[in-house]
């Protein structure tokens, strides 16, 4: 292996069950990693569970469990999840974690000189007799006037603010109206790094959208960063105080170094330090459009001023919407991936989701009528059938046998058309744009079809004049299959695997001839039912 890389996609927030939302990451980044693996890069691919703040408190407190116990659970059912739809981690941590709060303590002992205490005021439920996390307040937006708004950020306009500044607070713990006191908090000197984060973004990888909209946050002084929390919370309390805690957006990134470590522990050829600290590997985040600010503003500015590396790049991507609207609980349209699971193969929604996705951060939407139509189409009536015909016959006029001499011009031109589109689905996967991809590969796919159906070696088999010619075209036809199932395996890795298993070999890039058939060829995918989540 060559080439060390670093591939982490956000951690998972500890409230509940992954959803096919959290899944659009997950996989997004999952077959980047598994293409860069089949280009032989050495990637480690790293996330974990967001594990810290007052929701999980409460949560916990809800469930009659201790946090380390909730967490426990979540973490169990999640990983099953993470399973079932083959996302490739090389660790899947969290922030309640040993490595985590070393590193947490080390970055804040370094960025300690851009630390100011500030007196603030606060919303506080005296029901419930707490101060308020941002995102137990809501209202409505002080910038444009959007009700039912958080208390940080607004979702309709994308405004940053304060919770104190929300029109119209309402605690979102007791209904109550919250009342405003004054607190000490810990600050990081945000606006003293904003030089450095406008030029740090010219080099950085990340998509011309995200930048756009960077640079319109860039554009007005930042505020200086709150990272302390008062008690009760649940999360790292902050060196010399009893009553102060790390906000969980510090910890939470520093997360992805703690992944990275506990990586490293139990893969002695791997050095933590070497990897970040002295950044031998290139870094990628794959996060959504939500969490851009905290990414590409707060986290590399955190680092530049601990004097450590900052990501060499971050890719940003949309929402997902189900029949064109949120995902919603009233509507039917929450999905988890286990829901997902009990009625659908996980290469399905792999595929589904890679023919939508490209390297821009719009949103993608589910049509499950539209699903169904286009894994019976594609995967199923052109790509597998492809295999599935061919080694029939091969099996039953060819003794399984398979010519890799193949002299037929035509036969020829289909085998080198699919190889040297090899060049351009490679550079679709490269660059994230995972439905041109599969459009590439459909199309070689239509090909081959287009092909075997002129031909015809179902006829040509019975004539004797013929049969030579039936058993070039069903073998050209098949080395074409293998080489289509090479370049799907990034996206629809459990099919792959069935495949290799069969042909007992891996997958590469550029498929060697396979001679012969080891055996009757095998059910790669059936046929999926009509819409069942009507």
């Amino acid at each position: 292996m060559n080439d060390k890389m670093i591939v982490t996609t956000a951690l998972c927030y500890s409230n509940g069950p992954f959803h096919l939302g959290h899944l659009v990451e997950q996989i997004q980044a999952d077959i980047w990693v598994r293409f860069q693996r089949q280009q032989g890069k050495d990637c480690i691919f790293l996330s974990g569970e967001d594990a810290h703040g007052t929701a999980i408190m409460l949560a916990a407190e809800k469930a009659d469990l201790t946090p380390e116990a909730y967490l426990n659970n979540i973490l169990s059912d999640r990983l099953k999840d993470l399973d079932g739809f083959n996302i490739s981690y090389d660790t899947y941590h969290s922030t309640e974690s040993i490595e985590n709060k070393n590193i947490c303590y080390n970055i804040y002992d370094r960025i300690k000189s851009h630390i100011v205490e500030k007196e603030i005021d606060q919303l506080y439920d005296t029901e419930k007799n707490m101060f308020l996390p941002d995102r137990f307040v809501k209202g409505t937006c002080p910038k444009c006037g959007a009700e039912n708004q958080y208390g940080d950020n607004c979702e309709q306009c994308g405004a940053f603010y304060e919770p104190t500044e929300l029109i119209d607070a309402v605690s979102v713990l007791s209904n109550t109206k919250p009342v405003i006191k004054t607190s000490t908090h810990f600050f990081f000197e945000l606006k003293k790094q904003q030089n450095h984060i406008t030029q740090w973004l010219k080099g950085a990888e990340i998509q011309q959208q995200a930048i756009n909209k960077l640079m319109e946050w860039l554009k007005e002084p930042l505020q200086d960063w709150d990272i302390s929390r008062d008690a009760p919370y649940y999360g790292f309390k902050i060196p010399g105080h009893d009553d102060k805690y790390f906000y969980v957006w510090l910890d939470a990134p520093i997360g992805y170094m703690a992944a990275l470590k506990a990586f490293c522990d139990k893969n002695p050829n791997y050095d933590f330090e070497s990897l970040w600290w002295d950044k031998k590997a290139p870094i990628y985040h794959f996060i959504g459009k939500d969490i851009l600010y905290f990414h590409a503003i707060f986290w590399p500015a955190v680092l530049h001023a601990a004097k450590l590396p900052t990501p060499t790049g971050i890719f940003t991507h949309g929402f997902l919407t189900i029949n064109k609207v949120k995902m919603s609980k009233s509507r039917g349209t929450f999905i988890t991936a286990k829901s997902y699971l009990e009625k659908y193969p996980s290469d399905a929604l792999r595929y589904y989701f890679a023919s939508k996705l490209t390297n821009t951060i719009q949103d993608i939407d589910i049509d499950w009528d539209d699903f169904v139509s286009k894994i019976n189409s594609d995967l199923v009536g052109k790509i597998v059938n492809i295999g599935s015909r061919c080694a029939k016959i091969i099996e039953k006029n060819f003794q399984y046998n398979i010519i890799t001499e193949i002299t037929c011009d035509e036969a020829k031109t289909l085998l080198n058309t699919i190889v040297q589109k090899g060049d351009e689905i490679k550079l679709a996967f490269q660059e994230r744009q995972f439905s041109n991809a599969i459009k590439l590969i459909s199309k070689c796919a239509d090909l081959c079809n287009q092909y075997i159906d002129e031909k015809q070696p179902w006829k040509m088999v019975k004539d004797d004049s013929t049969i030579n010619e039936a058993h070039i075209c069903v073998s050209s036809a098949f080395h074409s299959f293998s080489q289509l199932m090479s370049y799907l395996s990034p996206v629809t890795p459990e099919m792959a695997s069935k495949y290799a298993e069969f042909i007992n070999s891996d997958l590469k890039w550029n498929m060697p001839y396979l001679k012969q058939l080891p055996g009757s060829f095998p059910r790669l995918f059936e046929r999926l039912e009509a819409n069942k989540f009507n």
